[in-house]
This record gives C-alpha cells, structure tokens and sequence, in this order.
C-alpha cells in the first residue's frame, strides 16, 4: 500500500511537471514564430535597403560614366582648334555640365555613404535577429529533449518531492526569462518600426540620419551584449538543472537499490512468523495430547487397583470359607499372589510412563516459552525500527515542508504522515498473535493426580484376616480418592513419539537484528546525501546498546 501511494503521488507529479513542460514547449513555439515574423520583417527591410543601396550604386555608376564621357569630349574640344567663337561656347558648355556631373558624382558619393551607414545597423540587428533564431531553436530543442526526459520519467514514476520542487523552480526561472525575452522582443519590434517610419522620413538631413544610426549602433551592440549575457545565464542555468537532475536520479536509483533486499527480509521475515506461530500451535497441541495420555494412564491404574481389590474381596471370602475349601483358597491365593505382582509391575511401568510424559511435557512448556521469549524479543527489535523509520520519516516530512515552505509554497503533508503511519501499523500488526499461555491453576490439578503415589503390592496372605481388611480399606480409599480427580475415560492409548523441536529463536532474532541494520544503513545513507536540520537518534541508540 505505501508503495501503491508513492507511485500514485509520483504519477501526479510527473503529470503535473508534464504539464507544466507542455507549455513552456508552447511558449517556446510561440516565441519562435515571432523571432520568425521579425526576421522576415527584417529581411524584408533588408531587401529594401539593399535594393536602394544597389540602385544608388547604379546612379553612382551612371554619373561616372557621364562624366567620363564630358571629360572626353572635353578632352577632344581642347585638342581641336577653335575655327570660331561657336565651338568655343560649346566647349565652356561642356565644361559647365562636367563640373555639373562632378557635383552630382559628389553628391551621389555622398549618399552612397550615408545608405551604407545605414544599411550596418539594418545588418548587424538581422544578425542579431538570426542569432536569437538560433537560440531559440536550441531552446525549442532542449524543451522538446526535457519533454521526453518528463514521458520517460512518468513510465518509471521515481521522481521525488525535491526535483518537483528544483523542476517549479526552473519553471518559475524560466517564465521570468520568457517574460523579459518577450519584453526585448517587443521593445525590438518598436526599434524596427521608429526605423522604418526614420526610413520612410527622407526630408530629414543627412547629418542627423547618420548620428541616428551610430545611436542605433550603439543600442544594437548594447541590445547583442545583453543578448549574450542572457544566453550565457541560461546555460548556466540550464546545466546547474542538468547536474541537479543526475544527482536526484542517482539518489532515486540508490533508494531502490538499498529497498529491495528490506523487502525481501520484510518478506522472509512475515514467512517465519506464520512459520513459527504454527509451530506453536502444534507444540500446543501435542501438549493436549501429552495430557490426555497421563489421564490415560491414570484411569489404568486405577482399573488396576480396582482389580487388585475386587481380587482381595475373592481372597476374603475364600479365607471365610477356609475349613471347606483349604486347597482351593492356597489355588485362589496363588493365582492372586501372581496377579498382585502383575499389577504391581504394571503399576511401576505406568509411574515410569508418567514421569517420562511429565519430562516431555516440561521440555514442550520450557520450549514453547523459549519461542516465546524469542518472539516477543524479535518483535520488540522490529518496534525499534519502526520507531527508527518513523523518525526517519519524521525529519524528511520535516525536511520536504521546510524546502516547500521556503520555496514560498503550500503542503500539507499531515494526511499523507497519518496514512503511511496507518498503513505501517497495520502491517506490523497483521502477524500472527502469540498462543495463550497455559496457566498454572489449570496445570496444578493434573500434575496432583500425576504425581499421587502409587498404593503398595499387599503383604502375604500369612498376615491374618485383619491385615487383610485393613489393606481392602486402604486400596479402597486410594482408589476412590484418586478417581475423584480423573475423567470418565478408561481406554488406553498408544504411546505417541515425541514431538521433534522446532528450530530456536536465534534465526528470528538474526533476521530482526538484520532489519534494524538495513533499517540503520538507510537511515545513514539519507543523512550523508542530505543532511537534516536536527540530529537523528542512531540505530545503536535506538536499540539500547550497539548492534551484535
């Protein structure tokens, strides 16, 4: 169940960070078709002013080639002589419009200079354009790469709390940078228009369009420098994210790792336990059966005794009648003689017998409660380390609200703390219960009937008839006295083979102290990757004394 809800809370927090990928992907789009519209506006732009500078090369190109052409003819007007005053004025003519063409190459000159001035800015803004295509592209990239890094991570749902929380922070991080990449991108787009109404404007003078472009000079390289700063914080940026998500993945990968045999142990653990209580609850019942075998065999003494009077009631009344049946009463006489001695034998077997099951019984009952012991000290120790697990839980509950809480944010974490705890506690209780103990007041009167002594093989018959009275009244009396204390049953069972010993405690109690290991090795593996606000009590406090 805690696993169930850990990958369920996984599942939302990789959803949620899905999300919250998904649209910084669209806000990168977004802002890639606009860095597109503005480099096609200025490509456009460019166009334009490329188109100009070629046409005024071409005028520039047109009044070389005039003047070129006057300065020939002049040059041929001066080599031939003057017949009149006519070609005289047509010579200062021509020299007139080649200083006219002078003036006009100078002026074109002139502007040829002026558009090229203006067209570096026009240059440097759309490779400044192009540029942030470019990393724009690569941020387009690198949010469609972490997209597939959030699928992949929602098919192994092992993220945990702490990246959620680096990935809202980064989130956070870069809608600040989208922002202000917007802001640029705006305050670009009004450069370009003001450019292209300063375009448009051809009466303002050309001093003061070539001091309005060494300022945009100026802006587009301050523009470029902050540009470049930016892209050198978002790198930065970038891998400080790229480390931090390695380091989580290895901790995630090491938590795993260090789970797995826990679990297996827990496992094993739960296995023994039902192992164990079985074990109980057969040496219980072989008990029971130890008991109802002395029952058994105190019934058969007592037939015995009976027996052994209702012989001595014949052998009275055969003594009655001694005058008259002399040979028959020393026949009868033998013949009881021998069965005393039969029953006294079979009287000192069944004492034997008692004493054995008494032993066994004792053994069963000192073992049982070994088990016990053994038990009930395993899960004492398995206590210790839920105590130390939640301790342990305690401080990264901690841990998680105070990086929540200086993050700015919310959780409550106090429902999520009473289910894992709710959860633990119920597994820790669903083991078997221990049996219950036998209790001494219910043992005291078998082990009275067990242990009443025997009554003795009567003496010979030359004692006298009062000897034997006497004798027919104390066999009687034995006889009624310990029949008062046993049950109906008179069969005789068989013997039944001891019960084999189950395995002691010292596999139990290793595997618990293994646990509280593992449990303690965690513990100090979380302590060496972060450390925790407060100390933590170790294992070996814990327990009461260091691990054996």
């Amino acid at each position: 169940m805690v696993r169930l809800e850990q990958a369920l809370l996984s599942r939302e927090r990789v959803e949620r960070d899905y999300a919250d990928m998904e649209g910084r992907v669209a806000d990168f789009r977004a802002r890639a078709d606009r860095t597109k519209a503005a480099e096609s506006l200025l490509r456009v732009e460019r166009d334009s002013s490329a188109e100009q500078y070629r046409d005024l090369q071409a005028q520039l190109q047109a009044a070389q080639d005039q003047a070129a052409d006057y300065a020939a003819q002049l040059a041929r007007a001066a080599a031939t002589p003057p017949p009149s005053s006519a070609p005289l004025a047509r010579l200062f003519a021509a020299q007139g419009e080649r200083d006219d063409a002078r003036a006009e190459r100078d002026d074109l000159r002139v502007v040829l200079a002026a558009a090229r001035a203006a067209l570096s800015p026009v240059q440097a803004r759309a490779d400044a354009a192009e540029a942030e295509r470019d990393r724009v592209r690569q941020l387009v990239a690198t949010a469609e790469q972490q997209r597939d890094d959030a699928l992949a991570e929602r098919d192994r749902v092992t993220r945990l709390l702490v990246v959620a929380e680096q990935a809202c922070d980064g989130a956070l991080d870069m809608r600040d940078q989208a922002r202000r990449i917007s802001t640029a991108r705006r305050r670009e787009r009004d450069a370009a228009v003001t450019e292209r109404d300063q375009a448009r404007q051809a009466v303002v003078p050309l001093e003061q369009q070539r001091d309005a472009a060494v300022a945009e000079r100026d802006q587009a390289r301050l523009a470029l420098t902050a540009q470049r700063q930016r892209r050198v914080l978002v790198a930065v940026e970038l891998r400080v994210t790229r480390l931090s998500l390695s380091q989580s993945r290895a901790e995630s990968e090491a938590a795993q790792n260090l789970n797995v045999p826990l679990q297996d142990d827990l496992r094993r653990a739960n296995a023994l336990l039902v192992a164990h209580a079985e074990e109980l609850r057969r040496g219980a019942t072989r008990i029971h059966e130890l008991e109802e075998s002395v029952a058994t065999a105190t019934t058969l003494r007592v037939a015995a005794e009976s027996e052994m009077a209702r012989a001595q009631a014949g052998e009275l009344g055969a003594a009655s009648r001694a005058a008259q049946y002399r040979a028959g009463w020393i026949s009868v006489r033998r013949s009881s003689q021998r069965h005393r001695e039969d029953d006294g034998a079979q009287v000192c077997r069944l004492h034997a017998r008692v004493v054995e099951l008494e032993g066994e019984r004792d053994l069963a009952i000192r073992e049982r409660d070994e088990r016990a012991m053994a038990w009930r000290r395993m899960l004492r120790d398995a206590r210790r380390g839920r105590e130390l697990a939640q301790r342990v839980r305690d401080e990264l509950a901690d841990r998680r609200a105070g990086v929540v809480m200086g993050a700015g944010g919310q959780i409550d974490t106090a429902g999520l703390t009473n289910r894992l705890e709710a959860t633990f506690t119920a597994e820790v209780n669903a083991a078997v219960p221990l049996p219950p103990a036998v209790p001494v007041s219910a043992a005291v009167p078998v082990i009275a009937a067990v242990s009443t002594p025997a009554a003795s093989a009567p003496a010979p018959a030359a004692s006298g008839s009062g000897t034997r009275t006497g004798s027919l009244a104390a066999t009687t009396g034995s006889t009624t006295g310990t029949s008062s204390s046993l049950g109906p049953s008179g069969s005789h069972s068989a013997p039944t083979p001891p019960p084999t010993s189950p395995p002691s405690g010292s596999r139990l109690l290793a595997l618990a102290r293994r646990v509280v290991r593992v449990l303690s090795r965690v513990h100090r593996g979380l302590q060496e990757r972060r450390p925790l606000r407060r100390p933590v009590l170790l294992p070996s406090d814990v327990a009461g004394g260091p691990p054996r």
